[in-house]
C-alpha cells in the first residue's frame, strides 16, 4: 500500500488551537432542560407484595398488575439532560415473596421500534428497557436486567466507575410484545438470583432505564440524573417495602457438565506431508465436570468446581501482534469468575483471572457483611501462563507448569460511594518458585465531581530453577538479575495516584505511576515495569443547539515517562476531538503532535500521527465502524523509525429479522521511514454470521483468515440455551494453513487441526 500524502502537523496544531478558542467561547457546556418540566430527584417507590400469579407473555392484563406500584415522570438523560421524553414511559414493580416482577409500557410509533431476535446480550442496538438494582445500597456495583420488545434478555454488572461487565449473567425470565401503541415488557426476577443484605425489611437503591435509538441514542431514566455528579449510583432512587424475603435463598445449586470431543492435529504444522494424528473416539473423549454453589445466606456464597471446562465456545478474536512488545489482554468470559468479580477490580490489574488457565479444581467464597465485602479464590492449575514485565515490554510464557493460586480480597465501603480495600495474591509453582503481591487501594470522593484514587502494592518473587528452558534473555534492575529462571529472589513495588474530575462541562484525569524494576504480579496483568509516569487528560463537553451535531468534546493528553535511573522513556502531547452526530454516529479525530520515546536504549525523536474513527448505527438493518491511523511509528522488532498505516473496518448487516452478518477486516502496514522498505504488511479478515431460529435455538458460523500467518479457520456452532447456565452446544473448529509456495508449489491450503465437540450443562437448584 502506498503511503498517504503527508499532512502539515503545524497546520493541524493551529486548527486545534482555533477549535479550542471556539469551545472556550461557548457558554453552554451541557444542555439542560429549561422548560417547566421537573425531573424526579432520588424518588421512592413502595414495592407491594401480591398473592396473585403473573403469566409472562408481554400482555399486562393480569389482576396482579392492578396492585403494582407505578413509576412515572421519566426524564431524558441523553442528549437533553432532565428534559421530558418525546415518548410515553411507565414502569411497574411488585413482588410475591419469591420473585420481583417488573413491567414496562412504552408509548411510541410501532413502525419505528428497533427489535431483533438475537442471542442473549446482543440487544444493545435495539430499543430496550431494564431495571437497575443496587441491592446493598453502597454505590459499589449494581445489576442491570433488561429486555428488548421481543423479550430477548441483556444483563450487565454496573461498576462504581460507570463501566459495565457484559459477560455477567443472571437467571431471570422475560417476555415482550410490540403493540399498536408501542411495546410492553414483563420480567420475573427470582430473589434467589440476586445477592442482598440479610434483613427483614430491605431497601434497594435503583432506577428504571429505557433506551430509544432513533436520530440519537436517546436514553430515559426514572431518576433525574445529573452529569454534574460523576457517581451515577449515588443518584438512584429507593425501592422500599421489601419484606418477607430474608430467607428466600436457594441453598444448593448443582451444575454438572459433560464435554465430548474428537479431533486430529498435524504433527508438523509447517509440513503438509507430515502425519495427521487423529484422536480415536473413546470413553476418555468424554470429560465430565461439576460445579457446586452453596448459598450460605442471601449475601454469602461458597463455590467449588472440579475438572471444569474453562474452554471457550467462541475463540478469542485474533489480534495483530507483529509489532507488539507487550502481552495481549483478553476479556474474561468464564461463568465461574463472574460471581463477585467486581470485588477484584482495582485501579491496576493486580488480579487477572485468566492467569488461572486450566484448573483441576477451584474454590471461591464471596460474602458481603454490612459495609464489608470479602472474596477468596483458590485454584490448582495444570497449565499456568506467566507474564514477565520488563522496562520495554513483557514476555508471555504460555505454560510454566502446575501451580496453586490463592487470592484474598477485603473491601470496606465508606460514605458517599468511597471505599478502601486490600488485595492479596499468591501463586506457587509446584516445581518451585512463587510470586505474591499485597496491596491497599482507596477511592475517596471529594465532591459530586471530584475523586482521589490511590493504590500501593508490594510484590515478592522467587524464580523457579529451570535454567534457560524458557529462553528468556537479558537482565533487569541495572543488571542485578537475569531474565531467565535461575532461582533468584527479589521484591518490588507499584504506586498509583490519581485525581479525577467529571462534570457536565469539564473533565480531567491527572495520574502518577511508579512501577519498580523488580515488580511482578504472577496472578495479575502487568505489561512493563521500571517506569515512572505523569500523565494528564483534560477536555470539555459541549452540547450545541445544532440539528446535526449532538455533542462534541475536544481534549488534550500529555505525559512524561522516565525509568528508575532517571532516564527519559517517553514524552508526548496529543490533541483530539470526540463528537456525536445525528444518525447515531460518532466521529473521533486525533493527532499525536509530539512524541519522543527511548525504546531499548534507542532514541526516537518527535513522532507524529493522525487518527480517525467513525462508528454509526444509522439504520436498524446496517451499522458500520471505521478507523484509520497514519504516521510515524517505531518498528519495535527492527528498532527503526517507520511510517505506517493501521485500518479497521467492520459492518453489521441484518437483512432479515433473524439473521445477522458481521464482517470485519483489520489491516496493518509499516515501512522504513528512510528506505521505504516494508517491515511488515498484512490483514486479518473475520466474518461472524448468526441465525436465530427461536430465542433459545441459534446457529453461528465464524470464518477467519489471518494473512500474517497464512491461517484460515472455520467455527460452526449450534446452540440451545434454556437459561444462561443451562445450555447445549455442538460445534467444530477447523484450522487450515496455506503451504509455503516455494517448498510445496502445488499444495494450497491443508488442514492442521480439526476438532468436533459437544457440551451439555444444566443448572439444578435444590
Amino acid at each position: 500500500m502506498k503511503y498517504l500524502v503527508p499532512f502539515s502537523f503545524r497546520r493541524l496544531f493551529l486548527i486545534f488551537v482555533g477549535m479550542w478558542s471556539a469551545v472556550l467561547a461557548q457558554s453552554e457546556g451541557g444542555r439542560v432542560a429549561s422548560d417547566m418540566f421537573t425531573a424526579n430527584d432520588r424518588p421512592r417507590l413502595v414495592v407491594p407484595k401480591v398473592a396473585l400469579g403473573v403469566q409472562l407473555d408481554g400482555v399486562l392484563n393480569e389482576e396482579a398488575w392492578q396492585h403494582a406500584s407505578i413509576a412515572e415522570n421519566f426524564s431524558e438523560y441523553f442528549p437533553n439532560e432532565k428534559a421530558k421524553p418525546p415518548i410515553g414511559v411507565q414502569a411497574m414493580l411488585m413482588h410475591d415473596g419469591k420473585n420481583l416482577y417488573v413491567a414496562f409500557k412504552i408509548t411510541d410509533d410501532p413502525s419505528k421500534i428497533r427489535a431483533s431476535l438475537r442471542n442473549r446480550d446482543e440487544i444493545w442496538q435495539d430499543d430496550y428497557a431494564g431495571l437497575v438494582l443496587d441491592t446493598y445500597g453502597n454505590q459499589q456495583w449494581g445489576y442491570f436486567l433488561a429486555a428488548n420488545p421481543l423479550g430477548v434478555q441483556g444483563d450487565e454488572r454496573l461498576l462504581v466507575n460507570s463501566s459495565s461487565e457484559s459477560a455477567f449473567n443472571v437467571e431471570y425470565q422475560t417476555a415482550g410484545k410490540i403493540t399498536e401503541s408501542g411495546y410492553q415488557i414483563e420480567m420475573r426476577i427470582p430473589f434467589t438470583s440476586l445477592r442482598f443484605p440479610d434483613s427483614d425489611n430491605l431497601v434497594f437503591r435503583g432506577n428504571f432505564w429505557v433506551s430509544h435509538p432513533r436520530a440519537s441514542q436517546n436514553s430515559y431514566s426514572w431518576v433525574g440524573l445529573s452529569r454534574n455528579n460523576s457517581c451515577i449510583m449515588c443518584q438512584y432512587g429507593y425501592f422500599e417495602g421489601l419484606k418477607g424475603i430474608r430467607n428466600v435463598t436457594q441453598r444448593l445449586e448443582v451444575m454438572p457438565a459433560l464435554i465430548g470431543s474428537n479431533g486430529a492435529t498435524r504433527q508438523d504444522a509447517l509440513d503438509p506431508n507430515s502425519t495427521f494424528v487423529r484422536t480415536p473416539l473413546a470413553l476418555k473423549s468424554f470429560d465430565p465436570s461439576i460445579n457446586l454453589k452453596y448459598n450460605l445466606t442471601s449475601s454469602a456464597t461458597a463455590e467449588l468446581t472440579v475438572n471444569p471446562d474453562f474452554s471457550q465456545i467462541e475463540s478469542d478474536q485474533t489480534q495483530i501482534d507483529v509489532n507488539t512488545n507487550s502481552a495481549l489482554f483478553f476479556p474474561e468470559r468464564r461463568p465461574f469468575f463472574q460471581e463477585g468479580a467486581d470485588l477484584y477490580n482495582t485501579f491496576t490489574r493486580q488480579m487477572y483471572s485468566r492467569s488461572i488457565n486450566k484448573p483441576l479444581t477451584a474454590a471461591k467464597f464471596t460474602g458481603r457483611f454490612g459495609q464489608t465485602s470479602l472474596g477468596y479464590i483458590g485454584a490448582v492449575d495444570e497449565a499456568s501462563p506467566l507474564i514477565l514485565p520488563f522496562e520495554d515490554g513483557s514476555t508471555t510464557l504460555s505454560d510454566v507448569g502446575r501451580s496453586a493460586s490463592n487470592i484474598l480480597r477485603v473491601r470496606q465501603t465508606l460514605k458517599g460511594g468511597s471505599h478502601v480495600g486490600t488485595l492479596l495474591t499468591d501463586r506457587r509453582l509446584l516445581d518451585g518458585g512463587h510470586g505474591s503481591t499485597l496491596g491497599i487501594d482507596a477511592l475517596i470522593r471529594l465532591s459530586a465531581t471530584d475523586q482521589i484514587e490511590v493504590q500501593a502494592i508490594g510484590s515478592n518473587s522467587v524464580e523457579p530453577e529451570v535454567g534457560s528452558v524458557y529462553n528468556v534473555l537479558g537482565t533487569f534492575a541495572n543488571g542485578k538479575h537475569t531474565a531467565k529462571f535461575d532461582g533468584e529472589r527479589f521484591s518490588g513495588s507499584l504506586l498509583y495516584l490519581s485525581h479525577e474530575r467529571s462534570s457536565r462541562t469539564w473533565y480531567w484525569d491527572a495520574d502518577f505511576w511508579a512501577t519498580s524494576p523488580t515488580f511482578r504480579a504472577d496472578n495479575g496483568f502487568v505489561q512493563s515495569n521500571d517506569r515512572k509516569r505523569i500523565g494528564v487528560r483534560a477536555g470539555r463537553n459541549v452540547f450545541p443547539k445544532n440539528k446535526w451535531v449532538v455533542q462534541y468534546s475536544p481534549y488534550i493528553m500529555t505525559g512524561y515517562d522516565w525509568n528508575y535511573n532517571r532516564q527519559r522513556k517517553d514524552e508526548y502531547f496529543f490533541m483530539g476531538l470526540n463528537s456525536q452526530w445525528k444518525g447515531q454516529t460518532k466521529i473521533s479525530v486525533g493527532a499525536l503532535v509530539h512524541s519522543k520515546e527511548n525504546f531499548r536504549q534507542v532514541e526516537f525523536e518527535s513522532m507524529q500521527r493522525l487518527s480517525l474513527e467513525i462508528d454509526s448505527n444509522f439504520s436498524q438493518k446496517m451499522g458500520f465502524g471505521f478507523s484509520v491511523q497514519y504516521g510515524e511509528m517505531i518498528a519495535r522488532r527492527q528498532l527503526r523509525m517507520g511510517v505506517g498505516t493501521n485500518i479497521g473496518l467492520e459492518f453489521e448487516f441484518k437483512p432479515i429479522d433473524r439473521l445477522t452478518i458481521e464482517p470485519e477486516v483489520n489491516y496493518s502496514q509499516l515501512g522504513d521511514k528512510i528506505t521505504k522498505a516494508n517491515f511488515f504488511e498484512g490483514y486479518i479478515v473475520r466474518t461472524r454470521a448468526t441465525y436465530q431460529f427461536t430465542r433459545a435455538l441459534s446457529a453461528r458460523m465464524i470464518w477467519e483468515y489471518d494473512d500474517f500467518n497464512a491461517m484460515m479457520r472455520y467455527e460452526p456452532l449450534l446452540t440451545y440455551q434454556i437459561s444462561p447456565f443451562s445450555v447445549f452446544y455442538v460445534g467444530a473448529s477447523l484450522g487450515n494453513k496455506k503451504a509455503d509456495i516455494q517448498l510445496f508449489p502445488e499444495m494450497g491450503y491443508y488442514p492442521i487441526n480439526q476438532n468436533v465437540f459437544f457440551k451439555f450443562q444444566y443448572l439444578f437448584k435444590i
